[in-house]
């Protein structure tokens, strides 16, 4: 296989965590759940070592110690430091970040939240 760029989209879809998010008072001083949905893309081929790509458990880790490190006022502005923390593995050429509050709109939505995406330049 010649002159063929790979392209290979890691995710982790229905990641619930509990984190320490919102700006309505009564989100204030309690965790509330949330489900996440990540998509790593990277140019290079795995060569069927773990080494050799990017590691999806570590990328839940750091979630988990992003959600952990105190309260955010924003859904973007969680996704945000998700984003900038996995685009620091120079590996990853792009990732989508999406972030829904399971109970945001209790009774009204399932769901509500933020996505976004950053592409590395």
């Amino acid at each position: 296989m010649t002159d063929v760029r790979l392209r290979t989209e890691l995710f982790i879809e229905n990641l619930e965590i509990d984190a320490w998010i919102g700006v309505h008072h009564h989100e204030h001083g309690r965790t509330q759940r949330v489900r996440l949905d990540i998509t790593v893309v990277i140019d290079q081929p795995s060569m069927d070592m773990l080494a050799d790509t990017v590691d999806y458990d570590a990328i839940r880790h750091m979630i988990l110690d992003i959600a952990s490190a105190g309260h955010y006022e924003l859904v973007e502005t969680f996704a945000k430091r998700i984003l900038e923390s996995v685009l620091n593995d120079q590996r990853v050429a792009s990732i989508d970040v999406r972030i829904a509050k399971l109970e945001a709109m209790t009774g009204a939505a399932q769901s509500a939240g933020a996505r976004m995406t950053g592409t590395r330049l």
